[in-house]
């Protein structure tokens, strides 16, 4: 994943140019002050993203989400930053 995120700052015109040593390693490295954070993202599709998303069932297999509500859960807390 680091790789592709180098890959495409260097083909950006405008991007700051960063050594590729700087990135070796990145995955996994939290910065001090990153740009974004994410933490907890969940993303449900379906009739029943609105009910789920406050609701334990929400932890169920994607096919009892199916069979039970009809919807599916894509995103599962995930969490991530980006410097």
């Amino acid at each position: 994943m680091a790789y592709l995120a180098r890959r495409h700052l260097d083909k950006a015109p405008n991007a700051p140019r960063c050594s590729k040593a700087k990135h070796e390693g990145a995955v996994g490295t939290v910065t001090a002050n990153p740009t974004i954070v994410v933490r907890n993202l969940w993303k449900i599709f379906g009739p029943a993203e609105k009910r789920l998303a406050t609701s334990p069932d929400a932890d169920l297999p994607n096919a009892e989400l199916r069979s039970r509500f009809g919807s599916t859960a894509a995103i599962r807390d995930v969490s991530f930053s980006v410097p």
